[in-house]
């Protein structure tokens, strides 16, 4: 399909997939995104967001998203017989501007602030928003395979699984994650920096559509360090409302709590 070469190639409608197209629709670049199904209603990771990027994706993303984040107050950590509590300023402050010299544009000055994310709403809201765009080719195919040419350390085709053949697209944009689909088209290995974790974890919600608004608790990150003496684990933990959610989970060292030895039930339990 000639109409689909040359064109900026976004591969994986994950949440890097979705913001990529987002941005090109925004600066009015006619782009395609390889996709699959609209995301579901299961609980996601990466609600938690450091300072600069939340504040940042809350001026960037229109207003429309803005229900999908939550301000918080404070964050408190519990670590054996010490707990502590960091409180940060009204995370609802206008961002004010400052200017030491008028020949300067204007900065923003950044305070202490911090928000985290409903990934469930957000995806679905900005999965829909995106396939809307007047500048956005959707194909929905959940299979893709690059052409690398290593002579000249391009991709020069994109083959998709009973699809079209998308030829010298103009820039390809990898938003498969960890898999890596380019670079494993180009024999660019990986090198883990870390031992590797292995996360449990689940939201409770409520349909009473009561949202406790007074609750001081609901503004707060909570996160608890687990020491095998006092906790029977070794590991963090993590308890953060959102909305009418709350996400809890833990994060553990995979090859002390595998998952032929131990189940998820198992470390919940513990």
């Amino acid at each position: 399909m000639a109409e689909l070469d040359n064109q900026p190639v976004i591969i994986a409608s994950s949440l890097t997939g979705l913001l990529i197209s987002y941005s090109l629709s925004k600066a009015r670049i006619p782009h395609i995104l390889i996709g699959g199904a609209e995301p579901d209603d299961k609980p996601k990771l990466g609600e938690s967001m450091n300072e600069r990027a939340s504040l940042e994706c809350w001026r960037f993303l229109d207003p429309e998203f803005r229900q999908y984040f939550h301000t918080k107050s404070h964050v408190s950590f519990l670590n054996g017989k010490i707990v502590s509590m960091q409180y940060l300023a009204n995370p609802n402050r206008d961002i004010s501007k400052i200017s030491p010299r008028k020949a300067k544009a204007p900065s923003p000055a950044i305070f202490k602030g911090l928000l985290h994310l409903d990934r469930i709403g957000f995806d679905q809201a900005l999965y829909r928003k995106v396939k809307a765009s007047e500048y956005c080719t959707f194909i929905h195919n959940p299979r893709a395979n690059v052409i690398y040419d290593q002579g000249s350390d391009k991709i020069t085709a994109i083959c998709l699984e009973d699809g079209p053949r998308l030829e010298t697209p103009a820039y390809v944009f990898d938003a498969t994650g960890p898999f890596g689909l380019v670079a494993r088209a180009a024999g660019v290995g990986k090198k883990a920096i870390s031992r590797r974790e292995r996360v449990v974890w689940t939201h409770h919600w409520s349909d009473s559509g009561v949202r406790p608004d007074r609750a001081w608790w609901f503004y707060g990150t909570n996160i608890l360090r687990l020491i095998p003496d006092i906790d029977g684990i070794d590991g963090v933990a993590w308890l953060i409302p959102l909305g009418q959610t709350m996400s809890l989970g833990l994060s553990v060292d995979a090859a002390t709590y595998p998952a032929d030895k131990i189940s998820k039930e198992g470390l919940i339990q513990k």
